[in-house]
């Protein structure tokens, strides 16, 4: 499923493109999926744990705390640290897909 990236970081510019997601299931509060933008990809592992959500991308060793899945601000600034501007970008605005998905009912 496709789904619309826009970066809130930087000077105020704010640029668009669209991503790819791929559902590969939830079980209980966790979720796995892949995820694609601009030449990038990422397996992507969502979960809780007693401090909030965490997000957990295997293949790049990266792992970290989250805000509410729909927060952008927090969570692009957070990621930019581990994968860079873009792939924060294109990870947080995933994030508020999936969100949106579980939050419908449409992930189930």
């Amino acid at each position: 499923m496709e789904y619309k990236c826009r970066s809130i970081l930087g000077k105020g510019i704010e640029s668009t493109w669209t991503g790819t997601i791929l559902w590969l299931g939830k079980e209980g509060e966790t979720i796995e999926a892949g995820i694609k933008a601009r030449g990038s990809g990422f397996h992507v592992i969502i979960g809780t744990y007693s401090n909030g959500r965490y997000l957990c991308i295997p293949g790049w060793n990266v792992g970290c705390d989250l805000a509410d899945l729909s927060d952008l601000y927090w969570n692009q600034e957070h990621l930019y640290e581990a994968l860079g501007q873009t792939d924060a970008v294109f990870v947080s605005c995933a994030l508020e897909k999936i969100d949106s998905l579980v939050k419908t009912g449409a992930a189930d």
